[in-house]
């Protein structure tokens, strides 16, 4: 569903063709996917703490998926250099005592999840954000870190061995004194350095830049291309802290983009489903980045994900169906006329004979007929000869036509249909056969039609010794 997006999910199971996707539908009905939903329970609610006791935990209902999913993610990929530590967004506008409101955010209302990301955009860990928990930091050693914001704290950063830059807001507590803005053009940057080797700059560019870093030095510069007014471009330093920043901070933002483009994240009425098929996402964009490191093919998300619908569905339910042929409009009657034991085995009588054109009884089968007009003399018998009991109750018929003994379509022709007689009255034998769902343009012999007559109606014999009770001569 997160390829093909519709605006309900019922739309799926719609009975309208713009809107009805058979590939969804056909793996279970629209109740049974509802079931589902309604039903769909990651943690005993029965156990859950109450409101206002010390063990109460806002995300009891997904603690268990947030804390499998935490240990999955560290299993599968060691954690390296130029992490990146941001905050993502999971829109959200219902109601909740976690959800946050940030206006200057693309999605502004909904839930917002600390990541901590690598440079191939990994997510190694993650965190929901339910308000302000006091806490220490976690042991990471030897990290490189990009932090962003609030995030830039480094009071005891050099203790534990994490090096981070980030940007810094302009009235955060204990910043220097810079110069004021009036007295620095465009390029130029000024910057203070404590005695824990923790460096503060303010850099101007069409507005001041506060950064803040361990990792890099003042006097480190790049030239970078700026534009100006008149369309023309020119280059101005700028320091090296704010060229590895931009290269680093974007690998969350790259992996929400990842996740955003085919995210099965849907509307929901309760208020943990948004972050479950958040979290559901999450685990896929991992996979998807590692499996492109291991395998290096190249493949994009689309294809990827349609590849896990492909292992997730049995086998059988994904190859392609034969299709059925189209069986033919004309009935063909599936009797085979049999000659009894005693004329067959005749050894005095077996010539050959031509005769009218039907299947062979020795080499014709359902999928494959073949028809010849050569038979042996002993089999040139009358259709009385014939073992069909339906045939038995139909005999006693006077046809009148010269060709009465077949109704042919020959060469897409057909013949003229014959008359009968019942109780000295003329039948019209077309009427007849219509009347008992019969058509005479199909490719049947008489007898044929007969046969089909019988198996329409509801009563065989019955139905036709009321239509043919006082017929008068052989068939």
């Amino acid at each position: 569903m997160g390829i093909k997006r519709l605006p309900s999910y019922r739309d799926y199971w719609s009975t309208g063709p713009d809107l009805n996707d058979p590939f969804i539908s056909k793996q279970m009905t629209v109740n049974r996917f509802g079931w589902f939903l309604s039903n769909l329970h990651c943690n005993d609610s029965s156990l859950e703490p109450k409101r206002g006791s010390p063990s109460f935990d806002k995300l009891y209902k997904l603690r268990t998926v947030i804390e499998k999913l935490s240990e999955c993610f560290l299993k599968s990929k060691n954690l390296t250099q130029n992490l990146t530590i941001d905050e993502s967004m999971v829109k959200f506008k219902g109601r909740s005592t976690i959800k946050q409101y940030m206006p200057q955010k693309p999605i502004k209302r909904g839930y917002k999840i600390w990541m901590l990301n690598d440079k191939t955009k990994y997510t190694s860990k993650f965190q929901v954000y339910t308000g302000k928990v006091v806490g220490g930091v976690e042991k990471l050693l030897g990290e490189k870190i990009v932090n962003d914001l609030m995030l830039s704290t480094f009071s005891k950063s050099n203790e534990k061995k994490i090096y981070a830059c980030g940007t810094i807001r302009s009235n955060r507590k204990y910043l220097p004194n810079f110069l004021p803005d009036k007295n620095l053009k465009r390029g130029d940057f000024d910057y203070f350095t404590s005695n824990h080797n923790i460096a503060v700059y303010k850099w101007m560019d069409n507005k001041p830049v506060y950064m803040i870093s361990s990792l890099h030095s003042p006097n480190d510069t790049f030239q970078v291309k700026r534009k100006l007014k008149d369309g023309n471009t020119t280059m101005v330093p700028c320091p090296k802290v704010l060229i590895g920043y931009n290269i680093n901070m974007n690998n969350v933002d790259v992996f929400d983009q990842l996740k955003a483009a085919y995210g099965i994240n849907r509307k929901a009425k309760k208020w943990w489903h948004r972050l479950f098929f958040h979290f559901l996402d999450m685990a896929i964009v991992n996979a998807f980045i590692l499996f492109k490191e291991l395998t290096k093919e190249k493949l994009s998300m689309k294809d990827f994900r349609r590849r896990i619908v492909d292992g997730l569905l049995a086998p059988n339910q994904l190859q392609p169906q034969k299709k059925k042929k189209n069986k033919s409009s004309c009935r063909i009657s599936k009797h085979k006329p049999h000659i009894s034991p005693e004329v067959r085995f005749q050894s005095s009588v077996h010539q050959p004979a031509r005769g009218t054109l039907r299947r062979c009884g020795h080499c014709s089968t359902k999928k494959n007929k073949k028809r010849t007009e050569w038979l042996k003399q002993s089999l040139k018998v009358e259709k009385s000869e014939i073992k069909n009991p339906v045939l038995q109750r139909a005999r006693g018929l006077e046809l009148t036509h010269p060709k009465s003994k077949a109704i042919m379509l020959s060469r897409r022709r057909a013949y003229m249909p014959p008359s009968f007689y019942i109780g000295g009255h003329p039948i019209d034998l077309k009427d007849s056969l219509r009347y008992l769902g019969v058509f005479v343009g199909n490719r049947l012999t008489f007898a044929g039609h007969i046969k089909i007559a019988a198996k329409k109606a509801s009563h065989s014999a019955a139905a036709l010794a009321r239509l043919m009770p006082n017929a008068r001569g052989p068939c």
